[in-house]
């Protein structure tokens, strides 16, 4: 596959309704997955603005910080149980969040 011709991923909650998945993680393995293949990714979380407020932000962190995929899925892999994925990344890498709107 030529990925000149590949887009931006476009993709939002998936695994969260009935599969009562955690947004925020899954708004991170999706992104890690689009890093990784070098895409971009446009994320729609529907109702819960607040939640894409703050990943957001974490996400810009991470970049900003030049944070690997691979380091990225370490800290949210070994993260406890309970805590919440946000919370995990921003303790990991010293980033600071703003609180949504």
């Amino acid at each position: 596959i030529n990925a000149e011709y590949m887009g931006i991923v476009a993709t939002g909650n998936w695994g969260c309704g009935a599969f009562l998945g955690d947004p925020v993680m899954k708004a991170f393995i999706q992104w890690l997955a689009c890093s990784e293949a070098g895409r971009q990714m446009h994320y729609f979380p529907f109702d819960q603005s607040r939640m894409a407020f703050v990943f957001e932000q974490v996400a810009r962190g991470l970049m900003e910080k030049g944070c690997t995929v691979g380091e990225v899925a370490t800290v949210l892999l070994r993260a406890p149980e309970g805590v919440y994925p946000t919370r995990a990344l921003c303790d990991a890498f010293g980033i600071t969040v703003q609180a949504p709107p």
